[in-house]
């Protein structure tokens, strides 16, 4: 495989330099810089710190926007940074067709525009620089030299083999040869490739879909695109340009593409049988199910940053075209440079996954997360509760879904039941406590003797875990040392600390 190098630095289009290099310079720059920020932007704006500053242009509209640009060099530059008109851009994508052209600022003004203003004033800031750093960051080679994910072939590779061997234990797996009865690699794009092929990074690849469904619209990031408007996009300079680039993530792609249900099927390891009717519960719930199965597509780069998945499901994704770089950790290990808050409602991290990568790959290939690269045609199984981010190393579709099944059906359960802030995918017509109690009836229903088993397991869990607690407030009074406690606590089987 040939694989993307580092390429030189390329200038920023705006002459912008990191603020750093401005201490590199003589007294005279550093002084001329100070005095032409403040003539430039004036008594105000040159108080404010730059992440501030675009911040409040933030709330300007496209013709205000615009207007400052003519102001003054300092405020031409600002004005012009392109996360400001991909915002506008994209509230306006619902209400017109667009025509993706060389930038953002472009594309929304319908006309070309001129580089920079007639001035040889620099502009020297981090927040404007870094934006652009990692937008035209590419992939390092040095990011795709270790694979430890286990592999199995479904020649000779059963249900009951990726049970025993993997979804019981909570372990990820890759799946070679899983999904050979798809349509979808003839109807939407080419063939699985070998792994030995060259990485592309020319267009995307949706094959009849484009043409059929062209206007019908998708989730891409913050905003809904026809998918002429996201090939458009995918296949413009536009997608090279931003640090995270769009992509498709859409729950409803099969309501609004019927003829996808052609394309492909649920793989076997993960559909409700005969010999195995417990695979997936979830199905039992009918037109009340939460947002369980998505399309995504997207350009090189782009991606999901770190995430668990909602719900403490199980999932499948399974590689129509293209290849995707997998890291991820199990439950109780965050990566580095990402921090959920206490209740994980919420996740701090960098930007886009290029920054993160640039950052933090270094120091979390130290702790042996488990990595690799799923190429078109493979199928990949991620566990519940596992942490992890994927990057498109080109452009990439994709097929996704969530599942519970009878190994992870307590966690989920008590989630459901004593966290329901955490549930997600459920309509705001709907509460977050309800889909316990309807998960719950659904199962009452389908699946009686197994909701009972569960029931129970978690019943003992509790009385488990409230023996630990009452053995920890003793040994605090009566002076037992800690690692008696430890020892009493881990023997109770259930937690009610979610991620």
């Amino acid at each position: 495989m040939v694989l993307l190098e580092q390429s030189e630095q390329v200038a920023h289009p705006l002459g912008v330099l990191p603020s750093s290099n401005l201490w590199l310079t003589d007294r005279l720059t550093l002084q001329n810089q100070q005095k032409h920020r403040k003539t430039s932007l004036g008594r105000y704006f040159e108080t404010f710190l730059d992440e501030t500053l675009v911040d409040f242009l933030g709330f300007l509209d496209a013709g205000s926007l615009a207007t400052l640009c003519s102001v003054s060099k300092f405020l031409f530059v600002f004005a012009s940074h392109e996360p400001l008109w991909r915002e506008l851009t994209l509230r306006l994508s619902s209400s017109s067709n667009l025509k993706f052209k060389h930038t953002w600022k472009e594309t929304l003004l319908g006309t070309k525009l001129e580089s920079s203003p007639r001035c040889a004033t620099v502009v020297y800031s981090d927040t404007l620089y870094r934006t652009w750093q990692y937008a035209r960051t590419e992939i390092s080679p040095t990011w795709l030299q270790y694979e430890n994910v286990k592999v199995r072939d479904a020649l000779d590779f059963g249900v009951d083999d990726f049970l025993e061997e993997f979804e019981k234990h909570n372990e990820p797996v890759l799946i070679k040869n899983a999904l050979s009865t798809w349509g979808a690699f003839k109807r939407w794009g080419e063939a699985p490739k070998p792994a030995s092929e060259n990485l592309d990074t020319g267009n995307i690849n949706l094959g009849y879909l484009e043409k059929i469904y062209s206007n019908k619209r998708f989730r891409a990031g913050p905003a809904n695109l026809s998918l002429q408007e996201f090939v458009s996009y995918c296949q413009g300079p536009g997608s090279f340009s931003d640090e995270d680039p769009l992509y498709i993530f859409d729950s409803t792609f099969q309501e609004q593409m019927p003829s996808v249900v052609k394309d492909y099927s649920v793989p076997v390891y993960f559909k409700n049988s005969r010999q195995h009717p417990h695979r997936d519960l979830l199905e039992c719930m009918d037109k009340l199910r939460p947002d369980y199965r998505w399309l995504i597509a997207g350009p090189a780069k782009s991606g999901s940053k770190w995430h668990v998945d909602p719900n403490r499901t199980h999932a499948w994704n399974a590689v129509v075209s293209g290849s995707k770089l997998w890291l991820m950790f199990p439950p109780d290990q965050i990566p580095p440079g990402v921090f959920p808050n206490e209740s994980g409602t919420e996740v701090t991290q960098p930007v886009s996954l290029m920054e993160w990568f640039v950052t933090f790959y270094e120091v979390a290939k130290k702790c042996n997360p488990v990595q690799f690269v799923a190429r078109s045609g493979d199928l990949v199984f991620i566990p519940s509760r596992w942490w992890h981010c994927v990057l498109n190393l080109e452009p990439c579709v994709a097929i996704t879904q969530n599942y519970i099944s009878s190994t992870n059906l307590r966690n989920s359960f008590c989630m459901m039941k004593y966290n329901s802030e955490l549930v997600s995918g459920i309509p705001c017509s709907r509460s977050k406590d309800s889909l316990h109690s309807d998960f719950r009836a659904a199962l009452e229903r389908h699946h009686p003797e197994l909701l009972k088993s569960v029931e129970i397991e978690i019943e003992n869990a509790i009385t488990n875990h409230k023996k630990a607690q009452s053995i920890r407030k003793k040994s605090s009074c009566n002076g037992v040392e800690w690692h008696v406690v430890k020892k009493q606590k881990e023997s109770a089987t259930f937690s009610f600390g979610f991620f």
